[in-house]
């Protein structure tokens, strides 16, 4: 009878190891930083959002009214700049520092492709400073703004070369 009671607590304790083993990696994952898939939602306003935060639940998207058929941004201020000036729109200084791509379809010829720009800028908020490439109306996302490159001017033409100074960046940016 005594090896039967034995063996029944050997049972019981192997049991309780395999519950315990089960349970254990689960809080241990959830203790852990987490790393987010690379996956990005777009929003209504056409901009896209990633995933954040320990659940990697899609950050949210910026506020907008739908009015009159048109989205209206309730949160955002838009300024214009140059090469080398700042700007600081909502907590957040811009400096653009140099263009490092304009390959815009000019204007006066038919292209397959409608090209990009991508503007290299020094951006200074409330999370410290960082050298950032903008491209053309594609988001750059804080943990607390969402900054867009939303025009650049002047409008390429065949056979011109546009001058440094020349060019005119506006910028848009929203509170998250």
């Amino acid at each position: 009878m005594r090896g039967v009671k034995i063996i029944f607590i050997i049972l019981v304790v192997l049991v309780l190891l395999g519950l315990l083993y089960r349970v254990t990696p689960t809080k241990l994952y959830r203790a852990d930083p987490t790393a987010c898939t690379l996956e990005a939602q777009q929003c209504p306003d056409g901009s896209f959002v990633g995933r954040v935060g320990p659940e990697c639940e899609f950050a949210a998207c910026p506020d907008t009214d739908v009015q009159g058929g048109g989205a209206t941004t309730t949160n955002a201020e838009s300024t214009t700049v140059r090469i080398n000036e700042t700007i600081k729109i909502l907590g957040v200084s811009l400096t653009p520092v140099e263009v490092v791509e304009d390959s815009r379809c000019p204007v006066d010829v038919v292209c397959v492709w409608a090209g990009d720009v991508r503007v290299r800028a020094q951006l200074s908020s409330g999370l410290g400073d960082s050298s950032i490439i903008f491209r053309l109306n594609t988001p750059i996302t804080t943990e607390t703004e969402m900054i867009t490159l939303t025009k650049v001017t002047p409008t390429t033409t065949a056979g011109q070369t546009i001058a440094p100074e020349s060019y005119r960046f506006t910028f848009t940016v929203r509170k998250r």
